[in-house]
């Protein structure tokens, strides 16, 4: 029979190897990734924007290992304008699907559109998007305007030139950032990200991340009531 410190022993090891998987993806295969957390549904006519905080943002791509991009535009703004279509025409940024998180920063108001989109149970139902982005609402792409410009430009001399894609690291630090996107095809963008893809390896699924979530709080929570064997 074990003794009740061997089998705390366990139980916090069984914790700290959960909480090492959260960190660095191990034993898990990406399953892909929709933001249904954040109110983001399957959509075919744009990128899957994260919807929520930058700062929410940051703490996914942190907590996933997998890289985050910002898409700055400005409204009213020519080379801005062609970018924004190139965003809705060229699929490159959504083909990256669940290995990436996007995040758009675009100060404009927009009229909402219908569109159809799969439902939780696959069957295809109208949603009222924005008609230029197609995020939810134009709340979505504004609150990160500030956010961004606060975060990633005046640390560095606060000369915003638009339009622009900022590629940044789980943990934070910018790798790169591309102009120009006006006449620059986003497809040789997505080739910078791959390759930032493996220098940081593999990244975690939302799915696979509310799984281990769950895995840990069951164990903290058997372990709290001195079930140490179950939660081993």
């Amino acid at each position: 029979m074990l003794s009740e410190a061997g089998t705390r022993s366990r139980a916090t090891r069984l914790s700290t190897l959960v909480a090492l998987c959260l960190a660095g993806g191990l034993m898990l295969t990406p399953q892909g990734r929709t933001h249904a957390g954040h109110g983001t549904s399957n959509r075919t006519e744009s990128p899957a924007w994260f919807h929520g905080k930058l700062s929410e943002a940051q703490a996914e791509a942190k907590e996933r290992n997998i890289p985050l991009i910002v898409c700055c535009v400005l409204e009213g703004e020519e080379a801005s304008g062609r970018f924004q279509e190139a965003l809705s025409e060229d699929d490159s940024l959504s083909s990256l699907g669940a290995e990436v998180i996007l995040v758009l920063a675009n100060n404009g108001d927009h009229e909402q559109k219908e569109i159809k989109v799969k439902g939780a149970d696959g069957k295809r139902v109208k949603k009222s998007v924005c008609s230029a982005f197609g995020t939810d609402d134009c709340n979505a792409h504004k609150m990160h305007w500030d956010a961004v410009y606060k975060e990633y430009v005046m640390p560095h001399g606060g000369e915003w030139i638009l339009p622009e894609v900022i590629l940044v690291r789980p943990e934070g630090k910018i790798e790169g950032r591309f102009g120009e996107l006006d006449i620059m095809p986003l497809g040789a963008v997505v080739r910078e990200i791959e390759t930032l893809r493996k220098v940081i390896g593999r990244g975690v699924s939302s799915k696979d991340l509310a799984s281990l979530r769950r895995e840990v709080t069951m164990a903290e929570a058997m372990a709290k009531a001195k079930l140490w064997a179950d939660s081993w």
